[in-house]
């Protein structure tokens, strides 16, 4: 599962950045806006490589992107893994701007917020996260 919107955004983010890299290259040698735009571009690429892999998750762990701020999906710093046993219960959040959105709280470090297309998606994760661990509990809030 991923965010097309967001790889979408990733997407023309760093062609855009690159494209500035690049013309900046071409009229001007070398300076601290050329490697400005290549590290923005570098930064947009990891990103959108982070969102375009999803929601991925297998026998022992759930893997997402790691937002660096919850309240900004564009600070995205690679990815981060979250073992099954780490997770202590999961809150299915109010829908918002048309998707469904999910908190998983972690037993180490504080949270992590998932947002799905549709309800069909977020049930499915609700399955699958009930056959890795039994013992999640899953809450709602109104």
């Amino acid at each position: 599962m991923r965010s097309l919107s967001l790889c979408v955004t990733w997407l023309v983010f760093t062609g855009l950045a690159t494209g500035l890299a690049v013309v900046a290259v071409i009229f001007q040698s070398p300076s601290p806006a050329t490697l400005m735009f290549g590290l923005v571009a570098l930064y947009g690429a990891q990103a959108f490589i982070a969102e375009a892999l999803g929601f991925k998750t297998d026998q022992t762990s759930l893997t997402i992107p790691r937002r660096l701020l919850q309240i900004s999906p564009l600070l995205v710093l690679w990815r981060e893994r979250i073992r099954w046993t780490d997770i202590v219960d999961i809150t299915a959040l109010p829908k918002s701007l048309g998707s469904e959105r999910i908190r998983v709280h972690k037993s180490s470090d504080g949270y992590a917020f998932l947002t799905f297309r549709n309800r069909d998606q977020k049930l499915q994760f609700f399955q699958t996260a009930k056959q890795m661990r039994p013992s999640i509990s899953i809450y709602r809030t109104a």
